[in-house]
């Protein structure tokens, strides 16, 4: 169970820095884009690693995946509701 916990949470992280990378490029966010690709990076790493090393079965990729989905809504949430700039009321 600790496994698939750490699993879950790679994943999350990976796929939620990921998605809010997408957000920092398209509205022009230069450092935090640079600290994303540094981030993506390592992240990836430890993906790999976990993913095809010791925790490779069915439920292992169902909760990989589940992270990703849970990463990337999250991400949206996080660069919307910290980041992105509000229009002014007219």
């Amino acid at each position: 169970m600790t496994a698939l916990l750490g699993l879950f949470a790679i994943s999350f992280g990976w796929v939620f820095v990921q998605a809010f990378q997408s957000r920092n490029v398209n509205s022009g966010q230069y450092a935090w884009a640079a600290a994303g690709s540094w981030a993506i990076g390592n992240l990836q790493v430890l993906v790999l690693s976990s993913v095809i090393g010791p925790y490779s079965s069915f439920l292992s990729t169902q909760v990989y995946c589940l992270g990703g989905g849970v990463g990337v809504v999250s991400a949206m949430y996080v660069h919307r509701r910290f980041l992105t700039r509000k229009a002014p009321h007219v």
